[in-house]
């Protein structure tokens, strides 16, 4: 298993239940934490947060990918580059400037391709097939 932190192939015995990082990044951290905790005051932590607030997003994007669809940051980008930057479905890139989304099956939780904010949006309304009928009922009483 990669950890999500430092980027080492550990067993799976080196990892915590339920868990992306390895016991030595929890171990790290904890330290680190008390250190803070400690010895640095909230303003020396809203500085440290400002001065690296991209480096700090940035891990947190892919900290959350990996938990949420179990999908690394080289698995997202060789994704990406394969569709050319796209969306999968309506071949544009994301109108918003943010990056595709990991589009997925809510039942199998298989991960199915990349796409842009509002192709993701308009696909989770097509999947709620009993809303759609509901929605095209209500439309046709105003016709």
């Amino acid at each position: 298993m990669i950890c999500s932190k430092c980027g080492a192939d550990k067993p799976r015995d080196q990892f915590k239940p339920k868990s992306h990082w390895c016991l030595d990044c929890h171990k790290q951290y904890k330290k680190e934490w008390r250190i803070r905790k400690g010895e640095a005051g909230r303003a020396q932590k809203r500085e440290h947060y400002r001065e690296n607030h991209d480096e700090i997003r940035e891990k947190q994007v892919w900290a959350r990918l990996m938990t949420r669809y179990g999908i690394t940051q080289e698995e997202y980008e060789a994704k990406h580059d394969e569709q050319n930057g796209l969306c999968a479905i309506c071949h544009k890139p994301c109108k918003t400037g943010q990056r595709l989304v990991v589009d997925h099956n809510h039942e199998t939780g298989e991960n199915r391709g990349l796409l842009c904010k509002s192709c993701n949006l308009h696909l989770g309304v097509l999947e709620k097939q009993l809303w759609v009928e509901r929605a095209t009922a209500y439309l046709e009483e105003w016709v």
